[in-house]
């Protein structure tokens, strides 16, 4: 493919176009690079469609790097992208692996030169002049003897020699790797490892080089960044073989790196097949400590590996409600002896006005005090829940938001529990409110209900709203985390996450079915045993 390789640059930075084409030059004489340094340099690029392999900056002036490789494989997708980024990171190289580009490479000289090598295989070798082949034996010949004299100085020059003419050759990676590795010279044996990968024959080579890669970036390196890059790239790769998973997980388990952990659990939920696997890996999310530690602690963790684990931090939401508490105290106080000194002289509906201020005051301080039950693991006395109770206090709670929707909500037989009322209530009223909030053209119509199963009973939370894409029906579940349906719509994205956090502590799961534009049905289940589960 030399004489017919396109190189397409897309970068406003012409020093580096021009890079690329010195390059290109001397290594594909006849490779044509085109570059696009604006909007409309790339539409008409991307019109023609003539390029083999598109390298593209990172961040852009008029566009996002990954935005633009987006489009390039959507127009030619099996035409390698690679990113260029100039302090490139491991959550920059896993956001360009995710979006589909074949590497992403720091955007300087070596960069481009270490790239060079990769595209050999797609715009042709380099000609003889750049490469001779008799460098390169004499090369492997003094490497090999050197080798059998116990040289090893002399052979690792050989080695590193032979490596510059063929930077892929099999056995000069595995042997310049071990010499690299017999002088803890990490790094090094890492870079080399990645080149390793590229040449694997078969799914169990390349796991098992995937694996030593992953190894070494964890347990020499303490990277475990750069090694969920590596993981990342593998999935794509082999995606139905877990071995290197359960390498990686041990790996950030036994060094304590909780971030990096976290973030593979939710790669696993985002990627399973079933509900009922993503359920595993969210309920093991929940349980990781530390997850919501800082970047600060993350690095005083690497620099320190052997330290004793931090304690967790207080979950915020604990903080909020222990100090929403005084507060509400006092409202409720205040209008009490309002009404009390004042009642009789006020119109009948002010004083009306203010006996629901104060019962909706009280109402909020028991929700309070439910909430700092959920978020301090504070276990309640087991007393029976009339879950049909908990039903019309929430519709009253949300009385003016109902009227304000000209909503229709219809409520079923629900059962007796022996669970807690304050944290079932708190479930209800985030999906009676984000049934109201995320609604059609047509006034909302909420249905609930709930039927017995042989642990306990299954509650579901129906509308016939704008509907949640089959991509979010587990990401809604995480805190902070919002339904790509709901752009414009106001929200911060707890609601769910904690309706999912308290039917965790209930022994329960909860899930979606939904279609965009055909409503949503939520279920989750209670055990018999509810209350014996929050802990």
């Amino acid at each position: 493919m030399g004489d017919t390789g396109h190189i397409l640059v897309v970068d406003a930075d012409p020093e580096a176009a021009e890079l690329v084409r010195l390059v290109a030059r001397g290594r594909w004489p006849n490779a044509a690079v085109t570059h696009a340094a604006d909007a409309v340099a790339f539409a008409e690029a991307l019109s023609a469609a003539a390029w083999t392999v598109a390298l593209v900056e990172a961040d852009l002036p008029w566009s996002q790097g990954i935005a633009v490789v987006g489009a390039l494989l959507r127009r030619c997708p099996h035409r390698p992208c690679v990113v260029f980024a100039r302090a490139p990171t491991a959550r920059s190289a896993v956001e360009a692996l995710r979006a589909g580009a074949m590497d992403c490479i720091e955007k300087s000289v070596q960069g481009v030169l270490v790239l060079a090598a990769a595209l050999d295989p797609i715009l042709g070798a380099p000609p003889t002049h750049a490469a001779p082949e008799e460098p390169a034996e004499r090369a492997l010949r003094h490497a090999l003897t050197a080798a059998a004299n116990g040289q090893s100085a002399a052979e690792q020059q050989a080695w590193e020699q032979l490596l510059l003419f063929e930077p892929h050759h099999p056995q000069g990676l595995e042997r310049l790797a071990a010499l690299y590795g017999a002088a803890q010279r990490w790094q090094d044996v890492a870079r080399l490892q990645r080149r390793w990968v590229e040449l694997a024959q078969n799914p169990a080579d390349l796991r098992n080089r995937y694996k030593s890669l992953v190894e070494t970036l964890v347990e020499k390196l303490a990277d475990p960044e750069a090694a969920l890059v590596a993981w990342t790239a593998w999935r794509r790769r082999d995606p139905n073989n877990n071995e290197l998973t359960r390498t990686l997980r041990d790996a950030l388990v036994r060094l304590k790196r909780w971030p990096a952990y976290a973030e593979l659990l939710r790669e696993q939920a985002a990627e399973a097949a079933t509900d009922a696997q993503r359920l595993i890996h969210l309920e093991e999310l929940a349980r990781v400590p530390g997850e919501h530690l800082g970047s600060q602690a993350e690095e005083a963790g690497r620099a320190t590996p052997q330290a004793a684990e931090p304690e967790p931090p207080a979950d915020p939401r604990a903080t909020i409600a222990h100090d929403l508490q005084e507060p509400l105290r006092s409202v409720a106080s205040y209008l009490q002896v309002l009404q009390s000194r004042h009642g009789e002289t006020l119109p009948a509906d002010a004083a009306a006005l203010i006996d629901k201020a104060r019962l909706a005051a009280v109402r909020m301080q028991d929700k309070v005090a439910s909430h700092l039950d959920q978020t301090t693991s504070r276990v309640t006395e087991a007393k029976s829940c009339d879950c049909e109770a908990v039903i019309q206090a929430t519709l009253t709670d949300l009385s003016a938001a109902i009227e304000q929707a000209a909503a229709q909500i219809e409520v079923g037989s629900l059962p007796q529990l022996q669970c807690d009322a304050g944290a079932l209530g708190i479930v209800f009223q985030n999906l009676v409110s984000n049934a109201l909030k995320y609604r059609g053209t047509d006034a909302p119509h909420v249905t609930i209900g709930a039927q017995q199963t042989r642990s306990g009973w299954e509650f579901q939370v129906s509308d016939n709203g704008i509907g949640i894409g089959a991509e979010d029906h587990v990401r809604i579940f995480r805190m902070f985390e919002r339904g790509s349906q709901t752009t414009g719509q106001p929200g911060s994205g707890i609601g769910l996450g904690l309706c999912a956090s308290i039917v965790r502590r209930m022994g329960g799961s909860i899930w979606v079915e939904s279609e965009p534009g055909r409503g949503a049905t939520f279920r989750f289940t209670v055990p018999a045993d509810a209350v014996r589960h929050i802990s």
